[in-house]
């Protein structure tokens, strides 16, 4: 893909992030919301790398490149195609890289999501607050629209081909 193309979708993806934000916040009414991350999965070497962000900054996050078999239970979790929520990264004994990038920015909590298609990840979401128990059940029924919307569309973006790319 060309770096036109690439920073295309890099701004798209983050104009999708900072509006799924706003809607993620003001549907919740959750303010400790803070920060989305779109990781796209590298299907040859299995391994997740940012591609755009909104909110508040996390370093460790914002800049991963990682072997999914490196973040111990997600794996399981995005193929499973469900929400996984860390409800207080503190309480945590066995940090993995993404969540310890977590904790040093600053977030308590954290709510993954896969994005899905043709039977395979092609990417995850990861949203994160400053909050313990922010993503509550009760919290993941009230924005459980806002995010399927959000990751329809952020898998849309990901996935799109563009003119004369060659896969």
């Amino acid at each position: 893909m060309s770096e036109t193309a690439e920073a295309g979708r890099k701004n798209r993806a983050t104009w999708l992030l900072e509006t799924t934000l706003r809607r993620i916040r003001g549907t919740s009414g959750n303010p400790a919301v803070a920060g989305l991350t779109l990781a796209t999965r590298d299907p040859h070497a299995d391994t997740l790398r940012t591609l755009a962000s909104a909110g508040l900054p996390c370093p460790g996050l914002d800049e991963l490149v990682l072997p999914l078999a490196g973040l111990p239970g997600l794996e399981f979790d995005i193929s499973g195609g469900r929400f996984h929520a860390v409800h207080d990264v503190h309480q945590l004994t066995d940090v993995p890289p993404h969540l310890d990038a977590l904790l040093q920015a600053g977030f308590r909590s954290s709510l993954t999501a896969p994005l899905r298609g043709d039977g395979q990840v092609d990417g995850v979401l990861f949203v994160s607050a400053t909050a313990p128990d922010a993503f509550d059940d009760a919290t993941q029924v009230v924005i459980a629209p806002v995010m399927s919307e959000a990751i329809i569309l952020l898998h849309r973006e990901i996935t799109r081909p563009f003119p004369g790319w060659r896969t």
